[in-house]
């Protein structure tokens, strides 16, 4: 009988080299079971020259890796134009919008991703198949190339050129109104030159003055004409250029005037007066213009009385 130990001691032998190979391979797996692929793929595998084409490139990965995506080259038949990126637990998404320039097929080239382990050390990559783009005419094979027959003219209809009637309407109100406003303005009233005669006291030519005033007619050239006069009457009295003053600034030259104060504020109160009047076209009574008028005529003519030389 033949001995059969070594049969069974090399089969025992070979039964636990096997066992460990088996066991070895399991313990080497880096990924948790779940399965590593990075798949390309079309939108579409024809298009037309000026398409946009997307490429998307999905990467499937377990957690212990965080991808890379280079950026994708031109080249003279495609143009990048954009590129997004995706994070889907654990699937990593690159799409690329591609628009093709040429007509022709082409072959987008393996797109190579990179695996980079957490502390930022690259660890292996990965690339995917080549894929093929087939770019066409804008024309298809049924549409003849030869020039078509002219057709005629469509009729359209001219637009309301709503922006220059616009416009036009804006500039003549702005025109009209600046017109109106210019009508408006209020005249100035020129008065002569007058020719002072030394010889003939200043409450003389006052007293002619106010004696030709009106008070039944414009209540403006009314009482221009009575502070004139009166302004006249103490600048050739006391010499002090009342005449080129303002009412303020008469007040403010109160010591240079030789009258008593009561009538100092009486004289000034009726400049005031007729401030408004002339250039605020203030309402004024006839019987309030009746008695400026008298008031004035009592001022000149006591100022003959106490100040006459």
């Amino acid at each position: 009988m033949r001995n059969k130990g070594p049969i069974y001691t090399t089969l025992l032998f070979s039964s636990v080299l096997i066992g460990l190979i088996l066991s070895s391979c399991d313990s080497q797996k880096p990924f948790d079971g779940k399965s590593l692929s990075v798949i390309a793929e079309l939108d579409t595998t024809e298009a037309t020259i000026g398409d946009i084409v997307t490429l998307s490139v999905t990467v499937n990965h377990s957690d212990k890796y965080r991808i890379h995506f280079p950026d994708l080259q031109d080249s003279l038949e495609l143009e990048k134009r954009d590129r997004n990126i995706l994070q889907i637990k654990n699937q990593s998404i690159a799409e690329f919008q591609l628009i093709p320039w040429d007509t022709g097929k082409f072959e987008i080239p393996p797109y190579t991703v990179q695996f980079i382990e957490k502390d930022n050390v690259p660890a292996f990559e990965m690339s995917t198949y080549p894929l093929e783009l087939d770019v066409k005419s804008v024309l298809s094979n049924e549409q003849s190339r030869d020039l078509h027959p002219v057709k005629e003219p469509v009729p359209v209809s001219p637009p309301i050129p709503w922006r220059i009637i616009t416009l036009v309407t804006l500039f003549m109100l702005l025109l009209g109104s600046a017109i109106y406003l210019w009508k408006q303005r209020i005249p100035p009233i020129i008065i002569p030159t007058q020719e002072y005669d030394s010889s003939v006291p200043p409450n003389t030519i006052a007293m002619e003055k106010l004696s030709k005033l009106k008070i039944d007619g414009d209540s403006k050239l009314f009482y221009t004409g009575l502070s004139y006069t009166l302004r006249e009457f103490i600048e050739n009295s006391y010499y002090l250029k009342t005449l080129e003053m303002t009412t303020k600034e008469i007040i403010e030259c109160r010591s240079w005037v030789d009258i008593p104060e009561n009538q100092f504020n009486e004289w000034t109160q009726l400049l005031s007066r007729a401030d408004m009047v002339k250039y605020a076209r203030d309402e004024v009574m006839q019987t309030q213009k009746l008695n400026d008028l008298n008031w004035s005529k009592e001022f000149v003519e006591q100022f003959k009385v106490e100040y006459s030389i």
